[in-house]
């Protein structure tokens, strides 16, 4: 049985959103076995270009039922019945929303008659609905209000079970044929070859314009997860409108995948990513000489790498970095800006002053020391994207270059001739950060020196 749902509502998205209006036909596959039709009173009011659009103003839904009052009957009307609907995330996405808003749990198989119509119809220049009844000759009154666009749903969906003569639509309704959870408008097909591999995505729209980059260690259970989750904020709704296709680059290594990441999306600004958009704050590790002649290290914002002897995106990165240097090398935390008491000389506000100058700033110099011979040239050499392929990423003392692949041996190479190999990428103030990163813990690349 089928539960064809269309709703009308006072927004484009159900995170802060309800129904003012909602149709649903019972349906056997074959013929309609029950109708029922309600407007609904929202818990906000309707705005007026809904009202332009849909026709249905504050008054006429000021003594209609609130969604709690129509709970029970849309749940016996609904249960053991797949929920299908054009657009199906929409409209499923309110009903739940509406039944969770008062305590209550909708969960139901869903189908979509865009992905269908797509499918079984394949090659249309549209797949609106309005576009859809056009193009078939389905008759469409009263569009934009729940029983007219119902009405539509209903006889293309006849259409579509007559087309259908492999059973497709059976087993899309199953749950996890992995067709409920896919974007209406994004194929199948493509959503299938996505490899579980790391790599780069992108998705794009209708014109095929980039609309988002992202980086996976699992390319396909990533897309997967952007899909399976139950934000309803308009963001998200209009994220999953948007997507029309998704393409990949193999990387190999989750390491190639973050640095392609940060590069692609500096380099296309697609517009649903927002973090490299963001203006970047540095912080950076200083030293500097205290009026006793101490060397005293410590973190402070960096707007430009000037005088600082490493820099980081995260200012909790910086402190970390900082406190390993103060834990590998002895240094006093007190003097390293770490608080005001040191453990090692146990005593409070003294900050190892008991102790020679000339022996602990010698301790300082060999930190600074190590901090920069992490800086070296150096590769790092990681999984290729096939399976007789290295990637490998190249940094000349603390900039990065850029990465390539290579099926030789990387020790035997030369810098030189490394830097052929290599695509040069920009360095940004995040691939900084990624390198730095990797470099106190590589593991499980493995760090050649040139």
């Amino acid at each position: 049985m089928y539960a064809i749902v269309d709703v009308e509502t006072t927004g484009s998205y159900a995170a802060g959103n309800g129904i003012t209006e909602i149709a649903i036909c019972i349906h056997d596959g074959e013929k309609p076995i029950q109708w029922f039709e309600s407007l609904v009173r929202p818990p906000r009011n309707i705005p007026m270009y809904i009202t332009g659009l849909t026709g249905i103003s504050n008054d006429m839904v000021m003594d209609a039922p609130s969604f709690e009052e129509l709970i029970p009957e849309i749940e016996r009307l609904t249960k053991g019945c797949i929920f299908v609907a054009h657009h199906v995330h929409f409209d499923y996405t309110f009903v739940r929303n509406e039944f969770e808003r008062f305590g209550k749990s909708f969960n139901r198989n869903k189908l979509c008659t865009v992905r269908l119509s797509r499918k079984l119809i394949p090659g249309l220049p549209s797949y609106s609905l309005g576009r859809l009844c056009n193009q078939l000759g389905i008759q469409h009154e009263n569009a934009h209000r729940a029983m007219g666009d119902l009405k539509a749903t209903v006889l293309l969906f006849e259409k579509l079970l007559g087309l259908d003569r492999n059973n497709y639509i059976q087993s899309a309704s199953k749950r996890n044929s992995g067709e409920v959870i896919l974007p209406a408008h994004l194929p199948r097909e493509q959503f299938d070859s996505l490899p579980e591999e790391p790599g780069v995505y992108y998705f794009k729209d209708g014109q095929g314009k980039i609309i988002y980059i992202g980086k996976a260690a699992n390319l396909k259970q990533r897309v997967r997860q952007h899909f399976s989750g139950t934000d309803s904020s308009q963001r998200s709704e209009a994220f999953k409108r948007h997507i029309y296709e998704v393409r990949y680059k193999k990387t190999g290594s989750e390491l190639v995948a973050l640095l392609l990441e940060d590069s692609e999306i500096r380099r296309f600004w697609p517009r649903f990513n927002k973090a490299q958009k963001n203006p970047t704050r540095r912080y950076g590790i200083y030293q500097y000489e205290d009026i006793s002649g101490i060397y005293r290290l410590g973190v402070n914002q960096a707007p430009s790498a000037n005088g600082a002897l490493q820099t980081f995106v995260r200012l909790q990165d910086a402190r970390n970095t900082l406190g390993q240097m103060a834990d590998t090398f002895g240094l006093c935390p007190a003097l390293c800006g770490m608080g005001s008491f040191c453990e090692r000389c146990n005593v409070k506000g003294k900050k190892c002053r008991s102790e020679n100058v000339s022996a602990y700033n010698k301790r300082v110099r060999q930190a600074m020391g190590a901090l920069h011979s992490e800086s070296r040239r150096c590769a790092l050499i990681g999984q290729g994207r096939e399976e007789d392929e290295q990637s490998l990423v190249l940094v000349d003392g603390d900039k990065y270059l850029g990465f390539g692949f290579i099926q030789d041996q990387v020790e035997s190479k030369s810098f030189e001739e490394l830097s052929e190999v290599i695509e040069r990428h920009p360095e940004s103030p995040t691939v900084r950060n990624i390198i730095h990163k990797v470099l106190l813990n590589p593991e499980p690349l493995k760090v050649v020196y040139l």
